[in-house]
């Protein structure tokens, strides 16, 4: 139906905004980024549950250091499961190197291309990654009449309950 009614006249559909190639591309590389960092959750999870399955229990440490200090743990006390797991904790250290690889380029990628992402940087708890996927979601802020749209498009409205004379406005 859409379809038809742009065929017929184009001005009744609100002008579709494509972010450039380049933009996509550099969206794509924090995209995959993430894809890495989940994996690499995965991997642990399932470290972590198959020796808790045989009753040894490892700390829950920071995941750019778990298969160092996996192997430190078992290295002593279950060396026959630490040469069970040490595939896996292989893959998780290409993998983390790979994240911080991936890391870097994209840090490097917004004080360079983008450096309106340093100013957004400047917000607590805001980092380089955050601050580039925000800009490139955006685009153009200049497309948005009022600041309050930029939350509307990321779909941060608030629901509404509305009955009879009644109209409350409930969470995010």
């Amino acid at each position: 139906m859409l379809a038809r009614i742009g065929r017929m006249d184009p001005k009744l559909l609100h002008p579709i905004a494509h972010q450039s190639e380049e933009a996509q591309r550099d969206l794509l590389e924090i995209k995959l980024r993430d894809c890495l960092v989940r994996q690499r959750v995965d991997l642990i999870s399932s470290v972590r549950f198959t020796l808790k399955s045989l009753g040894i229990k490892l700390a829950s440490p920071n995941t750019n250091c778990f298969a160092k200090r996996a192997r430190l743990t078992l290295k002593e006390s279950e060396p026959e499961v630490l040469a069970l797991i040490e595939p896996t904790l292989e893959v998780i250290d290409v993998i983390t190197g790979k994240v911080k690889e991936l890391t870097r380029r994209i840090e490097q990628m917004g004080e360079t291309k983008y450096p309106e992402t340093l100013r957004l940087r400047q917000i607590t708890g805001i980092g380089p990654i955050t601050a580039l996927a925000f800009r490139l979601t955006i685009g153009d802020p200049e497309r948005f009449a009022d600041s309050r749209d930029v939350g509307a498009y990321f779909g941060l409205v608030p629901k509404r309950d509305q009955s009879g004379n009644v109209d409350k406005e409930m969470r995010i």
